[in-house]
């Protein structure tokens, strides 16, 4: 299940991969949002270069990739916690999500 032995991933991974580039691009460019952009930028990349590689491989690299979008969203979350009000709660939660990706990511390691 999800193995590509014919070295030709899916068109939609290269896309999905590509969005997530270009939009990590973009963020790095609005205040407050460049530690979700650059996880997201770093992710788009690993995941166009592992649409070329051995699945065993791409699965590590997917790992080291699921950790950095996870950094992006504990360093995005606590941007927003700085802010005060009810963008505490936000921040909180985008915390907590990036723990968890984290936690993911290291799994597939």
């Amino acid at each position: 299940m999800y193995a590509d032995p014919s070295g030709h991933a899916p068109w939609w991974s290269w896309a999905l991969s590509g969005l997530q580039l270009v939009a990590g691009v973009a963020l790095c460019f609005v205040p407050g949002m460049q530690g979700l952009g650059v996880s997201l930028a770093i992710g788009g990349a690993t995941g166009l270069i592992m649409n070329v590689l051995e699945p065993q491989l791409a699965q590590a690299i997917g790992g080291v990739g699921s950790m950095a979008n996870g950094y992006g969203a504990i360093s995005t979350g606590i941007s927003l916690m700085s802010l005060g009000g009810w963008v505490v709660v936000a921040g909180l939660c985008l915390t907590a999500i990036g723990f968890g990706t984290m936690a993911f990511g290291a799994n597939r390691l």
